[in-house]
């Protein structure tokens, strides 16, 4: 005999969906805590604070460099 799928009703499936969200949400808060704290131990030490600001001001440059291409009376004055 084969076995029948049986439907679930309206109530089942609210269930398993909320309970599907709230441990995708728990599960992304969670890593999001541990993110933030390997941030705050990475940025803790002075070479890495060091090295992202130099990454973080060449990436802001080379932005800039490019609007400038585009339309230069838009993005102000070279700065050298």
């Amino acid at each position: 005999m084969k076995p029948v799928a049986r439907r679930k009703t309206l109530v089942q499936q609210i269930a398993e969906e909320s309970a599907r969200h709230v441990l995708s949400e728990s599960t992304r808060a969670a890593i999001d805590k541990m993110a933030e704290e390997f941030a705050r131990a990475a940025l803790a030490d002075p070479e890495f604070r060091a090295y992202l600001r130099r990454e973080a001001t060449a990436a802001a440059r080379e932005v800039v460099a490019a609007l400038r291409e585009v339309n230069p009376e838009l993005h102000g004055v070279t700065r050298r």
